[in-house]
């Protein structure tokens, strides 16, 4: 893994030249906006095609660009506010799959309490064609609560309301 600083000009050839052959043809295009109370949080889009995919996300805190490059096995993710990039070679094998797994997400030790989180997703049934997919309507509710031993006391409930479409692997970017 290597982390390298951009100067100006190479920050901009950089994003022009990975954005401009994604605007020419793109096969997906997704965009996502999260609010909390009416207030902007954060957005996201994704842009695939074929075996590449962009991602954009907007944050208070600066924007984040991820080039999943699966035909090259890597991801760069570059940091514009730091005027930064981080170039990873995805796993290779499933030996590899589980290291990363356990170096990206370790479990922590039981010092403190415990956070536990409940998904509950329910289909409304409803259907309806979008962008020549059937989307389904699905409710997700999301339920965050701490144990009483945890440092910081939390009890949160989300709802998310939305409309999915199932995406044909061979249609998706990156195949693991």
């Amino acid at each position: 893994m290597k982390i390298f600083v951009l100067n100006r000009l190479a920050a901009v050839v950089l994003g022009l030249g990975m954005f401009v052959p994604i605007i020419q043809a793109d096969d997906l295009h997704f965009k996502k906006n999260i609010s909390v109370g009416g207030t902007p949080i954060s957005s996201s889009e994704v842009w695939m095609k074929g075996a590449r995919e962009r991602t954009l996300t907007n944050t208070p805190a600066g924007n984040t660009i991820i080039l999943r490059q699966c035909d090259l096995k890597r991801t760069v993710t570059v940091n514009e506010q730091a005027q930064a990039y981080l170039v990873a070679t995805d796993p290779q094998d499933e030996a590899a799959l589980k290291a990363a797994a356990l170096f990206s997400g370790t479990q922590a030790s039981q010092s403190g309490g415990t956070l536990t989180q409940t998904t509950t997703i329910t289909d409304t049934g409803e259907r309806k064609p979008i962008l020549g997919y059937t989307a389904r309507h699905l409710k997700t509710t999301v339920l965050v609560e701490t144990s009483a031993n945890a440092c910081s006391q939390v009890k949160q409930k989300y709802e998310i309301d939305g409309w999915y479409a199932d995406l044909v692997k061979e249609q998706t970017s990156c195949q693991q």
